[in-house]
């Protein structure tokens, strides 16, 4: 029911926006009608955080990719299957927000070992360490009750829009996966960091 009133929703929105706007080139086709789709859901819809992380995404990909290479929007539209159309499934959303994260953020290089006498210890990029270091005292299991978690700091809202949504909250999340969600956000959550 709920994609129902959503596509219906596009198909006003859509009608209301000039074609000029809908078709700057092919790739970006419809773009505009998605955009107000997304954000329309994402205030309105009545959707599961990890529905309103893989629109976000969507809508992210989209811009950087085009309409065309993001396809179908299964949160909104359903997915096809050979006996019509139904609601995508979690597994499959999820399945389709680890591709977009992964395709607007390549894997960082993987966490090196460095020996250190007869110990070694586990480093991370300078920018991301000395973030966490400013932001939790440089602990990514940091879950002091403020609200706020993990090594950045992240609260829920943020974490549910970009980081892994296997972890409920950051501080459960391990270092590596906190660092691509710090990454992938798109503007400055850490002004007064370093």
């Amino acid at each position: 029911m709920r994609n129902r009133i959503a596509a219906t929703v596009l198909g006003v929105a859509l009608v209301g926006v000039p074609a000029v706007a809908q078709a700057k080139d092919e790739n970006q086709k419809g773009k505009a009608g998605y955009e107000e789709a997304i954000q329309h859901g994402l205030q309105y819809g009545n959707y599961e955080p990890y529905e309103k992380r893989y629109l976000r995404l969507y809508d992210r990909f989209a811009d950087e990719f085009g309409v065309a290479d993001a396809g179908r929007n299964i949160v909104i539209f359903g997915e096809e299957t050979k006996d019509g159309v139904r609601d995508a499934s979690r597994e499959r959303v999820e399945e389709s927000s680890a591709y977009f994260e992964t395709s607007l953020n390549p894997p960082a290089p993987a966490e090196t070992a460095v020996a250190t006498g007869t110990t070694a210890t586990t480093t991370y990029s300078g920018a991301a360490s000395s973030t966490v270091q400013c932001e939790s005292g440089g602990d990514y299991a940091a879950n002091t009750g403020n609200g706020y978690f993990g090594g950045y700091q992240f609260d829920s809202g943020t974490w549910d829009a970009y980081g892994d949504s296997a972890y409920a909250e950051a501080s459960d999340a391990p270092p590596a996966a906190q660092d691509a969600a710090a990454a992938s956000v798109p503007y400055d959550a850490w002004p007064s960091c370093p």
